[in-house]
């Protein structure tokens, strides 16, 4: 599955650990969108942009904000601002987290994690691992 989660912890009915179903009613939380390109000052990430946690601790402070524990941290890469202008293209490559930001996650203790495009930097730079923060997105795999 995911996280070193076996398939055993797969049933029927649901997964015991893991399950969506624990969020059917809705999550509520503080969401912060941390806002890439305009960091930089451009309208969008060129793909395969790594966006790396001195990134994350800029905007934190440019935008005078504080990463509280069980946040929703959203990640703007400007994909879709990118696509009016250019048109589309092959999203083997696409602008987003490098795995060292898994560890700045965890030492903030935002819970949920979103994106405009993916969450990793596509390609990855870790060879082998497509997906390294969802997949390997643990302190201890840093």
């Amino acid at each position: 599955m995911y996280n070193g989660m076996p398939t055993s912890e797969i049933t029927e009915k649901a997964c015991n650990e893991g399950s969506i179903f624990s969020f059917k009613d809705g999550i509520i939380t503080h969401g912060v969108l941390m806002d890439i390109p305009r960091l930089k000052g451009v309208d969008y990430l060129d793909p395969g942009t790594r966006i790396y946690p001195e990134d994350l601790d800029a905007w934190v402070k440019q935008a005078h904000l504080k990463i509280e524990p069980g946040d929703a941290v959203l990640i703007r890469t400007g994909r879709w601002a990118r696509r009016d202008a250019k048109g589309p293209w092959d999203t083997s490559q696409l602008a987003g987290l490098y795995i060292t930001c898994a560890k700045w996650l965890h030492e903030h203790d935002a819970v949920i994690l979103g994106n405009d495009a993916a969450e990793d930097v596509h390609p990855s730079g870790i060879e082998g691992i497509v997906e390294p923060i969802p997949n390997r997105g643990r302190p201890e795999a840093v």
